[in-house]
């Protein structure tokens, strides 16, 4: 396959394959850069994509493969979180010391929790969305998010505090 049959047949599902990027990752630089390796991937395969019947399909799983992988790495979830961003929410956890470690606990408390409150910590405190931002994306109350926050800030801070032990 050449590079003009490739860019006919590939490049229209470049919006396709960001809008399952972005919502798996809930992050558009992050959406952005998987579908560049999506691109990449499928230029290194051009040979064999004539024997693929739907290229769409194999490329949107290929999208959320690589998505999966990278929200399963620890990696991801702790150069993506400030620690300065924590420390304005959970001042009394602080007292002065390197948050490095603890941040990294954090993130592997929250990727524990269930879907809406994992959700709307991650919007708050990776994306740093504020709650009526929070309510735009998902489509919840003010009162629901607030909750939500409430609980896994709770959750959060109730394991850390087990475990710090």
């Amino acid at each position: 396959m050449d590079a003009d049959t490739f860019k006919k047949d590939c490049l229209p599902y470049g919006g396709n394959f960001f809008r399952v990027a972005y919502r798996l990752l809930e992050n558009a630089g992050d959406a952005e850069d998987v579908v560049q390796d999506v691109y990449e991937k499928l230029w290194s395969l051009r040979d064999s994509l004539s024997a693929i019947r739907n290229v769409e399909a194999y490329g949107v799983r290929i999208t959320r493969n690589l998505c999966l992988d990278k929200l399963r790495s620890a990696a991801y979830n702790v150069e993506t979180c400030s620690a300065e961003s924590l420390k304005v929410e959970f001042p009394e956890e602080t007292n002065g010391r390197d948050l490095s470690n603890d941040v990294k606990t954090i993130w592997k408390i929250a990727a524990s929790l269930p879907y809406n409150q994992r959700k709307v910590f991650r919007l708050r405190y990776y994306n740093g969305c504020s709650p009526s931002e929070i309510e735009k994306i998902t489509g919840l109350g003010s009162v629901n998010i607030r909750v939500l926050l409430s609980r896994a800030r709770k959750s959060v801070r109730d394991i850390f505090n087990e475990e710090s032990k």
